[in-house]
């Protein structure tokens, strides 16, 4: 009784935000996803995110836009750039290769996966208000800033 309450109510604070959502399945054995409607999915290597409509996408560069309210970085140059002056308040979300060996098994990323949308993911910890997701099968690694990060990291699927 008391997780039919508890999801009741999830509904019900769901429903108040105004935040209607179209369900992705991306196969047949993996689970729905939900994405917020009216966002655009992305794929890198095996995995798939979805962003914001209104987000900025870049291939092959470190540098987020700083005159968009959020960018999607799509893995990096060989040779980091030396970006202009990002102003703190820009969001981001940048999908890369993962660095080759176990180090997302170690500090600062927790030693225990967490299952999301039926990806292991190893979390690891950035500076405040940056995450760094570690997703070894989908051969990822995802890091963010920003109020829609970790929403935007709960889309991680595979492609």
């Amino acid at each position: 009784m008391g997780t039919f309450i508890a999801l009741a109510s999830l509904a019900v604070v769901l429903s108040a935000c105004g935040g209607s959502t179209t369900i992705v399945t991306s196969g047949a054995t993996s689970p729905s996803v939900s994405i917020p409607r009216g966002w655009k999915t992305y794929t890198y290597l095996s995995a798939a995110i979805s962003v914001p409509n209104n987000w900025v996408v870049r291939h092959g560069t470190n540098c987020p836009d700083g005159q968009a309210p959020g960018t999607l970085l799509l893995g990096f140059p060989k040779v980091l750039e030396n970006c202009t002056l990002i102003p703190a308040s820009i969001s981001y979300v940048a999908v890369t290769t993962l660095p080759s060996g176990n180090r997302y098994r170690s500090p600062p990323f927790a030693p225990t996966p967490v299952m999301v949308n039926g990806i292991p993911i190893y979390q690891g910890f950035g500076s405040p208000g940056s995450l760094v997701w570690a997703a070894p099968t989908l051969g990822v690694q995802v890091a963010g800033t920003g109020p829609d990060t970790l929403m935007i990291l709960h889309t991680l699927r595979r492609a």
